[in-house]
């Protein structure tokens, strides 16, 4: 009967704000409630998507622009426009997030009043 008896042998790391022994499989400090963010892109890296997502857009409307003159190409202009602005949103993000998928930051909880 002894064979339901298991022992759990659990790593624990401390919280870098307030010090609790927090166990490593739980993203949250019960202690001052700062949270583990996985695939954390600092603010140089965010501030590299944004201007990444400027240019796209501005490129996509200059291509656009100079392309689509005609209003008889005016649905696919646009049609390949709006997709090409989807794409310029989305994609310097989703590099940046691959990128950075293995980054490990703990972030502090700021409470409200």
């Amino acid at each position: 009967m002894n064979d339901m008896i298991t022992t759990h042998s659990t790593e624990t790391e401390s919280c870098p704000f307030c010090g609790h022994n927090i166990d490593t499989n739980i993203d949250t400090c019960d202690n001052c409630g700062s949270k583990k963010v996985v695939g954390y892109i600092n603010k140089f890296e965010r501030r590299i998507v944004l201007i990444l997502r400027i240019v796209l857009c501005v490129l996509a409307s200059v291509v656009y622009y100079d392309n689509y003159p005609d209003p008889k190409n005016f649905l696919m202009g646009a049609f390949l426009f709006i997709i090409s602005i989807i794409f310029a949103l989305i994609i310097p993000l989703v590099i940046f997030k691959i990128k950075n998928k293995r980054n490990v930051v703990w972030r502090k909880r700021i409470f409200s009043m």
